[in-house]
């Protein structure tokens, strides 16, 4: 035989180490990435397509379960739109995915309908048939699992495709691990800012007890830096008249100020601002179109959802009503309300140290 001719030949040997050395670049390439992103959503969807793409598979997702072992997150890819809104309910962690979750071992199957373990697809998902799930864990705790159905060759997913995807599944375990790490340092900046502009504002409420500051200028100033605080849209003081006892709108500031100046006082124990004024204490709403005895109808026809009414207390008693609004539900936690009570007697002593302006 020439030297040509045995040049031509096939060497399969060679074929699998090219074709495993070119796997191995994907790979390196696909981990690279996961560290490029900083996100939870965005590391889990690379992820996801990482995998898809080493695997050669059809239908990728990639599922992190909860702390009752429910999938909590499932992101997938290859279905159209049309196909994922025809199917009646994502995967809850049941069947193959309920069994990886509580094994936390690979699996790997021919045919996805003849495993006893499977619990078939719900109404409306493409047919399937093959399979490959690699969970992925870090330090023995599970984070979630990578499921792939299909290949796009038509083969089955071998002992290769597994090895390769719980290579990644390894890396991704460090990504998702970092990501999260870096949401936590986010979060604890986010709230060591949150602190100190609460303490910020405790403490210009006591360098405004005794200052020669005009009435007007103190309220505009509180009212905007608990706005700030909070990030209300809008917000109003009201106070308490000497002779009558109702309380009557001084300052409106952000928003609707049309819609919030239509009614503009309230006796105690009328609507939500003369209820705070009656119970001395914060309270809140965040059903504005169902407090029938709210009289300010035109607040919620723009947009506002949620009132919080802060009594401004001073030793003689309430002397006014200060109000946050916003265009969401939103709940206060027991520190925010501590905070919006300290406010209000803040306000309510500084009211007692400055003189009315030129126009009251």
């Amino acid at each position: 035989m020439s030297k040509k001719s045995r040049k031509s030949q096939p060497n399969p040997k060679k074929d699998h180490q090219e074709s495993a050395q070119t796997q191995m670049v994907a790979l390196h390439r696909a981990t690279l990435s996961l560290f490029s992103d900083l996100s939870l959503n965005g590391v889990l969807r690379r992820v996801i397509n990482a995998a898809r793409e080493l695997s050669g598979a059809r239908y990728a997702a990639i599922g992190i379960p909860g702390e009752d072992n429910k999938l909590e997150t499932f992101i997938n890819v290859g279905m159209t739109e049309e196909e994922v809104s025809a199917i009646d309910h994502m995967p809850i962690g049941k069947g193959l995915l309920g069994e990886m979750i509580r094994t936390g071992q690979s699996i790997r199957i021919q045919a996805i309908d003849e495993d006893k373990r499977s619990m078939g697809f719900p109404e409306g998902h493409p047919s399937m048939k093959s399979f490959l799930g690699v969970p992925i864990t870090a330090y023995g705790r599970p984070l979630g699992q990578i499921y792939l159905t299909d290949k796009e060759s038509g083969e089955d997913f071998d002992a290769e495709d597994q090895r390769l995807i719980e290579m990644l599944a390894s890396h991704a375990a460090a990504a998702i691990e970092n990501a999260r790490l870096y949401r936590k340092v986010l979060d604890s900046e986010s709230e060591l800012t949150q602190r100190n502009a609460e303490l910020e504002l405790i403490n210009n409420l006591a360098t405004a007890v005794g200052s020669a500051t005009d009435l007007e200028i103190l309220l505009e100033e509180m009212l905007g830096r608990v706005m700030n605080l909070f990030q209300a849209p809008a917000g109003e003081i009201f106070l308490r008249e000497e002779i009558e006892g109702s309380f009557r709108k001084a300052i409106h500031r952000g928003e609707a100020s049309t819609a919030f100046w239509t009614t503009t006082r309230f006796r105690p124990g009328e609507g939500f601002i003369g209820r705070a004024a009656d119970l001395g204490r914060p309270i809140w709403t965040t059903k504005l179109s169902d407090e029938t005895d709210l009289s300010r109808d035109e607040v919620v026809e723009a947009g506002f959802k949620t009132l919080a009414c802060v009594p401004l207390r001073s030793p003689g008693g309430v002397v006014g009503v200060l109000v946050i609004a916003f265009k969401l539900e939103r709940e206060f936690e027991e520190r925010e309300v501590g905070l919006l009570d300290a406010v209000g007697a803040g306000v309510g002593i500084c009211l007692l140290y400055t003189s009315p302006s030129p126009r009251d």
